[in-house]
């Protein structure tokens, strides 16, 4: 019998390790995301002056798109001074098929319910969202926020935010250039990211991805703030650009995340001169020329060594103190 009940004793302790080892473990979502069923169907929306949709779960209304089923739905055309809102808490995946929206009023993309958002960028496209008035985001999503993809996507956060989440936000592929009157991203939980180029130029708080990304990501706090229409250039030890890009606004801090970053010492430079055309906001083929290296405290190399790398003063709020280099 005593045997017995020291058995039950430690058997009850490692439990109460296991769970405790789990509850301090920080809380992530699926780092991947899931394939959708070929068999899925597609509902369309068509935006412009009167935005058309082919599927009674989507209703318009002063200008206003509100998905109120969860389902896939394929975003096309331009709209002036309208949000797409999701009203349901299933799962809603927006495809963005070549879209510009320009809100002047409140955010573009506005989730209220769903726990999970899912936004692709299809192929070979370009996607562009600009907010104004009183909007707090950009993109805001009150659940999990996946993007994914191989098209192009342009966000100018006006007022606030690039986007915000009070979720976490997984990026999984994409070109995305964002520029934040603030925050580029504002996420309540975690930031991943495992794919896709990332520019993000902003002028307050940056948001420190995971060390659980699959890809790289390098941080900057920069010592002065640089003005729009400056053309910059992250290279690499041997002087190859990893991505050239114009800061279409004024910005102080920067976001760079990209597949050709890897362990290693790199460079920012300043007002180089781009050999391609710029496509947006990126220069074609990364072809630079010229520039001076920018210098951050007394330093003009940046070692990458994390999955996620900090550069520059921390007196701004940072999130995730701990990845701190």
């Amino acid at each position: 019998m005593g045997n017995k009940k020291i058995f039950i004793i430690i058997i009850t302790l490692l439990l109460i390790v296991i769970v405790g080892i789990v509850l301090l473990q920080p809380i992530f979502i699926n780092n991947e995301i899931e394939t959708i069923p070929e068999s899925t169907n597609t509902i369309n929306i068509t935006l412009g002056v009167n935005p058309k949709v082919d599927d009674s779960s989507v209703k318009i209304s002063n200008n206003n798109i509100h998905i109120n089923e969860g389902g896939i739905y394929n975003v096309s055309g331009i709209l002036v001074n309208g949000t797409i809102y999701i009203d349901t808490s299933d799962d809603v995946t927006l495809k963005f098929n070549g879209i510009t929206m320009v809100n002047e009023i409140n955010s573009v993309i506005d989730n209220r319910k769903s726990n999970k958002l899912v936004i692709n960028l299809a192929n070979n496209t370009n996607n562009i969202l600009s907010d104004g008035g009183t909007s707090s985001a950009t993109i805001k999503s009150v659940g999990d926020t996946y993007i994914e993809g191989n098209g192009n996507l342009q966000i100018f956060a006006n007022i606030n935010n690039g986007i915000s989440s009070n979720g976490n936000l997984v990026i999984d592929g994409g070109v995305i250039y964002l520029w934040a009157l603030n925050d580029v991203f504002s996420i309540t939980k975690e930031l991943l990211i495992n794919s896709g180029t990332i520019i993000g130029l902003g002028n307050n708080n940056m948001k420190i991805p995971n060390e659980l990304s699959k890809q790289y990501t390098m941080l900057f706090n920069l010592t002065d703030s640089l003005p729009e229409n400056t053309l910059l250039s992250l290279i690499d030890n041997n002087n190859k650009s990893i991505v050239s890009f114009q800061a279409l606004r004024d910005f102080s801090t920067l976001i760079i995340s990209s597949p050709q970053i890897n362990k290693g010492t790199y460079h920012l430079l300043q007002d180089i001169e781009c050999n391609k055309e710029i496509e947006n906001g990126i220069c074609i083929s990364n072809d630079y020329s010229g520039g001076t290296r920018i210098n951050i405290g007394f330093a003009d190399t940046f070692s990458v060594i994390n999955k996620c790398n900090w550069f520059g003063k921390q007196g701004i709020n940072i999130v995730n103190p701990d990845n701190f280099i």
